[in-house]
């Protein structure tokens, strides 16, 4: 087993990310295994686990206030997700 003890966090210590702005995100999945779906002829092919990535990615602006998605794309093994918190005052 692996022991995270000794790694690194990617965030920025004194970064507040609850604050409005655009993210974004790189998911990747343990070991790289390919488990959202295969490239065939240069076009992605989504399993149904890359579709149930994909419908909960959409679902994310409506499931969270004040959170807008502008673009993703799923990968064999990794995504990747822009995400922008709007702010406040921009809310509904």
């Amino acid at each position: 087993m692996t022991n995270f003890k000794n790694r690194r966090s990617p965030r920025h210590t004194e970064f507040d990310y609850s604050q409005p702005g655009a993210y974004f995100i790189t998911i990747c999945t343990k070991d790289r295994i390919s488990l959202f779906g295969e490239i065939r002829d240069d076009t992605m092919l989504l399993n149904a686990a890359g579709r149930m990535v994909e419908h909960w990615l959409l679902k994310v602006p409506s499931k969270f206030q004040g959170f807008q998605d502008d673009a993703h794309i799923i990968m064999p093994n990794h995504l990747h997700y822009l995400l922008f918190n709007k702010p406040k005052d921009n809310y509904p």
